[in-house]
């Protein structure tokens, strides 16, 4: 017997991840959102006094530049998908103020017309497919 499919886009199905892969279709379960309030008082006289940090985050340089990584309990907490607010983090300056709706790349090649990426057609999939995968 064959069996065929497509892998996962990153689809949330019931609660649960679709998850890129060939070898069969995998599913986890998304973390609760740990999504930041507001902007930390320790940020209020920085660069990066526009973005809000989950306040768990251990800060591994002091204030500025943020550079930091989440409490192993916090991560045992939430289970096998770390939500985005508890990801390590590692910069060298400020964080760029992008705004989604405006911001684009630009592709350039010898003898070719540049292309200009906009976020809307990368989450879309209108230049390749879009995936998830478990990173480790």
């Amino acid at each position: 017997m064959t069996v065929s499919f497509q892998p996962g886009d990153g689809t949330i199905v019931e609660g649960k991840i679709e998850l890129s892969t060939s070898i069969e279709p995998t599913y986890m379960a998304v973390p609760p959102g740990q999504h930041a309030s507001e902007v930390d008082a320790r940020d209020a006289d920085t660069p990066d006094a526009w973005i809000k940090r989950h306040k768990d985050m251990v800060r591994l340089t002091g204030r500025h530049p943020f550079n930091s990584e989440p409490p192993l309990s916090k991560l045992q907490e939430v289970g096998w998908v770390t939500p985005a607010s508890l990801h390590v983090v590692r910069n060298h300056g400020a964080v760029p103020k992008l705004e989604w709706g405006t911001h684009k790349v630009e592709i350039s090649l010898p003898d070719k017309e540049p292309v200009h990426l906009v976020m809307d057609d990368l989450v879309a999939g209108k230049y390749g497919p879009v995936v998830s995968f478990p990173v480790t």
